[in-house]
């Protein structure tokens, strides 16, 4: 993987996910509805669950937890089947954002390039599993 893929930072988990409807339209016709749209916004309140973590980003957009990959094979099905079974609570696959409560997901705020200099250089997985948790800038 390129080193531009790496980053540390937090994965939060959603406690409470309500939306709030500010505005409903609807259309009737005959006394049916045919057609409603609701705008309003979501409350979202979170838990960190894990600070400073080591993350992949994959092609996807989605970020996987480099201490949760037990090896090699969990690596290539998180890059080769972003599947919604690989999301969510407990997959491999953490989004950006929640979607319901329950969902852990990465703070992107919170992202920060793991190697500070600029690499050429390709990262094996094996690679950033042994020097975890420690940053090649604090060696």
């Amino acid at each position: 993987m390129k080193p531009d893929q790496v980053f540390v930072g937090d994965i939060k988990r959603c406690t409470s996910f309500e939306f709030h409807d500010d505005m409903a339209v609807k259309l009737e016709r005959n006394g049916q509805i045919i057609d409603l749209a609701t705008f309003g916004h979501i409350e979202v309140e979170e838990e960190t669950i894990k600070e400073n973590a080591v993350l992949i980003r994959m092609k996807s957009g989605q970020y996987v937890d480099v201490e949760n990959l037990n090896g090699t094979l969990d690596y290539l099905k998180a890059c080769y089947q972003g599947s919604k079974k690989y999301t969510s609570r407990g997959g491999l696959l953490l989004e950006t954002e929640p979607h319901t409560r329950g969902d852990v997901y990465v703070d992107e705020e919170s992202l920060q390039p793991y190697y500070r200099e600029t690499m050429t250089d390709s990262v094996s997985f094996m690679h950033l599993k042994k020097q975890w948790p420690k940053r090649p800038s604090q060696q």
